[in-house]
């Protein structure tokens, strides 16, 4: 769902940065219309602008989520409007980041496990204050 100043985080932990892409990867059919990719289909994210999606492949695993989002875009308002809900501490380590700015995931799934791929939702932020 579109909502101005939200960004929706998943944490993602994958081998390599093609699984991820492979994950990631939207797809056309023959005819041109658009198909999801594994990740809008399994958490079943519609509806937002392909402008507004950052994804970041980590090289070094981390269970900080400060260390994750720290070159990410608009990262100190993220990490402040995180750190009034939840500990810095997640609960395991993560390589990668997906962030919908302007989208208000409802949380409706909240993990996915796809071969290599393990996403986990952690919630919709402030990004602008």
């Amino acid at each position: 769902m579109e909502y101005e100043g939200i960004v929706s985080i998943w944490l993602a932990k994958c081998e390599d940065i093609k699984d991820l892409q492979h994950y990631l990867q939207v797809n056309y059919s023959n005819f041109g219309d658009y198909l999801n990719s594994k990740f809008e289909k399994n958490f079943n994210v519609e509806c937002f602008d392909e402008e507004l999606k950052e994804i970041n492949f980590i090289e070094r695993d981390s269970d900080l989520f400060s260390d994750i989002m720290k070159d990410q875009s608009f990262s100190q308002n993220i990490i402040s409007d995180y750190s009034k809900k939840f500990s810095d501490k997640l609960d395991r380590k993560y390589n990668s980041i997906i962030l919908l700015y302007n989208f208000n995931y409802d949380g409706s799934i909240g993990e996915d496990q796809d071969n290599s791929v393990y996403v986990k939702f952690i919630g919709s932020f402030k990004y602008r204050t």
